[in-house]
């Protein structure tokens, strides 16, 4: 709780805290369960604005799933619940995710089922910029050529989009 509280109060690095990676660090050792105040610790890690404090929690996200820790589901609720709020910018997510996916073979499938999750959001008012998190969507989706969930694409259908992000949604709910 103390290290979700010290990272998501340094987001924007109004004066960076280095010493909050102290919290993520935890989060490597594989005998460190991810709770749900560690999976928004690792949530708030991901959307940092420091890249060193960032890289760990992209080390964390795919070592704590490699090693059986994670619970996605749990992971990809805070990270959804997250995003709609002003907290953190959504191209942020979207960079670091990616790099999480390009982490290990196995991680495009982890980073697929968090953004499947995290893009069901209120269809009348999306959180701003949400098209870098359906583009990185359709990246993987594309990469590893697998259908969207029901749910998925039911809130993706519903979804009032323009610009970048009514191009993503469009090619999302045109692939198989």
């Amino acid at each position: 709780a103390e290290g979700a509280h010290a990272i998501s109060n340094n987001l924007s690095w109004e004066g960076a805290l280095w010493q909050n990676k102290a919290y993520l660090e935890r989060l490597l050792d594989p005998t460190v369960p991810i709770t749900p105040m560690a999976a928004l610790t690792l949530a708030c890690g991901l959307g940092v604005r420091d890249p060193g404090q960032t890289a760990i929690a992209q080390d964390a996200l795919v070592a704590s799933w490699l090693e059986g820790r994670l619970e996605v589901p749990v992971l990809a609720e805070v990270l959804r619940d997250l995003i709609a709020t002003p907290l953190v910018k959504l191209p942020r997510f979207a960079k670091s995710l990616g790099a999480a996916a390009r982490a290990h073979s196995l991680a495009p499938r982890l980073v697929f089922e968090l953004l499947c999750v995290m893009v069901m959001q209120d269809a009348m008012a999306p959180p701003k910029n949400i098209a870098a998190l359906l583009e990185l969507l359709l990246e993987l989706q594309r990469e590893l050529g697998t259908a969207l969930p029901d749910k998925t694409r039911a809130a993706l259908e519903a979804m009032r989009l323009t610009g970048k992000g009514k191009a993503a949604q469009k090619s999302l709910l045109a692939a198989a």
